[in-house]
């Protein structure tokens, strides 16, 4: 005689709504079935955490670049404003002493000593004047979002003579000489600071023949307008301006 057999419940289709339930007599596969339960959120909770530590390490200089991209406007001034220093430069034939370059920690608008003070002096002289008074005009015309800081550099041979004990003093007389300027044709003074760093950040090494290290003097030996939105100023780090140097 045939032994009886379990009844199997069943969906409408007619199939077994729970045939793993009847692999075993004891029940065993139904009760681990909170597993598959268990491992679904184990794996949520790693792919939530992956996440979380991808949004964590991104870079806020690659952000700023990205929200550029996605918003043009937000990067227009700037890049309107190094076009028309960019004509001015060109339609005063200083193509040769001066540039500007845009970078994602803001403008920076470079000067060579040359057309703007004697040797060993921080007087602003005439022709220096001339450039720096429609500059301003464009600065201006940014608006206080905008802050300017004025960075006075030098070159790498020390002080002899003259008004000035060390190329720290003069570099920074020089940064608050193009600052006054700066503020006399219009840009607001609490958009304005200066600062001087002598030798200590070149643009280009001096090393090589005599004519190259006197090259790289004469472009190192210049003034630095830096123009940023207020809102990136906090954000930069000494990391950013490195790096702002180095693409320059």
């Amino acid at each position: 005689m045939d032994a009886p057999q379990k009844p199997v419940a069943t969906g409408p289709s007619g199939r077994s709504r729970n045939p793993i339930a009847l692999d075993g007599d004891d029940g065993r596969a139904s009760q681990d079935l909170w597993l598959i339960s268990y491992a679904d959120l184990m794996t949520l909770l790693l792919a939530f955490f992956v996440m979380i530590l991808a949004i964590s390490s991104v870079r806020e200089d690659k952000f700023e670049k990205l929200k550029r991209e996605v918003n043009p406007k937000a990067a227009a001034p700037l890049s309107d404003a190094q076009g028309t220093v960019d004509k001015l430069i060109e339609g005063k034939g200083l193509a040769a002493v001066a540039r500007t370059v845009l970078s994602e920690s803001g403008l920076s608008i470079q000067l060579d000593k040359s057309i703007l003070f004697a040797s060993a002096r921080a007087d602003v002289v005439a022709a220096g004047r001339a450039i720096l008074e429609p500059i301003a005009k464009v600065l201006v015309g940014l608006g206080a979002g905008y802050e300017v800081v004025v960075e006075g550099h030098t070159d790498d041979i020390p002080m002899r003579g003259g008004g000035f004990r060390s190329n720290w003093e003069l570099s920074t007389q020089r940064a608050v000489e193009v600052l006054r300027v700066l503020a006399e044709s219009g840009v607001s003074a609490d958009r304005l600071s200066a600062q001087g760093f002598a030798e200590t950040r070149p643009l280009v090494p001096a090393v090589g023949t005599s004519e190259e290290i006197a090259r790289a003097r004469a472009k190192n030996r210049r003034v630095e307008l830096r123009v940023r939105s207020v809102d990136a100023a906090s954000r930069i780090k000494p990391s950013d301006e490195k790096a702002r140097r180095g693409g320059l």
